[in-house]
């Protein structure tokens, strides 16, 4: 059983050169943390350890380029059509780019790379701020620290695009190979007290609930008049892959594609509700694909290493790799 008690002098006795552990080390260690124990991988039954076997287990290409959310808007376009995004105004590998003041307001910076980069641009002072925060996002990967490989393969990108009237409402399909088995239905979250359902694929609210929305009201949603078409979208964009979430918003009555996620919150979406999640999703856990990525080597003298020191895994790595 790992223990961080030891930590410490761990620490001082680790090779110079670059910081090494496996995504398996990682795994274990988040787990361990957010759960207590280590994951049951040989026979997973919660969301969490789920998750965290398809991490390790169904690596795919594929995944690399639709966590891309440049990469994925041409997945998006060949899948269901490019009617489904919003408009692109610009991209860039530097966030001194000159076209950037340039954009017409108001408009969403974003990174391609990461989660929680966006930016909401309504008049030209907020544009500064929010670059220079892009500029020390883009200087290191993202999902490190939560087992999700394939964003360490993504080059980083900033970019602009159409800013959508509100209200917006979101809508995240949790999504087995082309079979919706549970959305979720967050409102006003620009307020910062989102409102959410869970419900099935014919909008029936669920007993359930997530520990990233503030609130889960009693009333049953409103299912609105292009449900069946985001049901649509979100199964077609899903066929291939064990398990995604498909994330799609409304704006003046029309669908627009956010994004796909492999590995929602990492896998740690619901303390409550962790084996009900488990039980809806279903997936084949017999064939394990060759890895793609299986071992990290951070070097020292990098941002991310710092980053990776000032977390409570640390201690636990550098056990897992003594």
């Amino acid at each position: 059983m790992i223990s961080p008690s030891n930590g410490k002098e761990l620490r001082n006795l680790l090779p110079l050169g670059d910081f090494r552990f496996s995504l398996e080390n990682m795994i274990d260690c988040l787990h361990l943390q957010n759960r207590g124990h280590l994951p049951e991988l040989q026979n997973p039954h919660t969301y969490s350890e789920k998750i965290q076997w398809l991490k390790l287990h169904d690596q795919m290409t594929e995944q690399v380029i639709c966590c891309n959310k440049i990469l994925a808007r041409t997945f998006v376009s060949e899948r269901i059509g490019k009617e489904f995004l919003p408009e692109l105004y610009h991209v860039s590998t530097h966030i001194d780019d000159p076209q950037f003041g340039q954009i017409k307001l108001p408009f969403m910076l974003k990174t391609n790379h990461d989660s929680g980069s966006v930016f909401h641009i309504h008049d030209q002072p907020d544009l500064q701020p929010a670059l220079k925060v892009v500029g020390r996002k883009l200087q290191k990967p993202y999902g490190v620290l939560t087992g999700e490989w394939a964003y360490f393969h993504i080059s980083p990108l900033v970019f602009a695009e159409r800013m959508m009237p509100e209200p917006l409402v979101e809508y995240k399909f949790h999504c087995c190979d082309g079979v919706v088995k549970w959305a979720i239905i967050i409102k006003e979250r620009i307020s910062g007290k989102g409102k959410g359902y869970v419900v099935d694929q014919d909008c029936r609210k669920l007993p359930l609930s997530l520990d990233f929305v503030n609130e889960y009201p009693d009333e049953q949603p409103e299912c609105p008049r292009n449900w069946h078409q985001m049901l649509e979208a979100a199964r077609e964009l899903s066929r291939g892959f064990r398990y995604v979430r498909i994330d799609l918003y409304t704006s003046e009555s029309r669908t627009y594609f956010s994004e796909m996620t492999f590995w929602p919150t990492a896998g740690y979406s619901s303390v409550n509700h962790d084996a009900a999640f488990g039980d809806l999703m279903e997936i084949d856990l017999t064939t394990k694909k060759t890895p793609i990525h299986s071992e990290y080597r951070i070097p020292r003298t990098s941002r991310l290493f710092r980053e990776i020191r000032r977390s409570d895994l640390y201690g636990l790595l550098c056990q897992q790799t003594a």
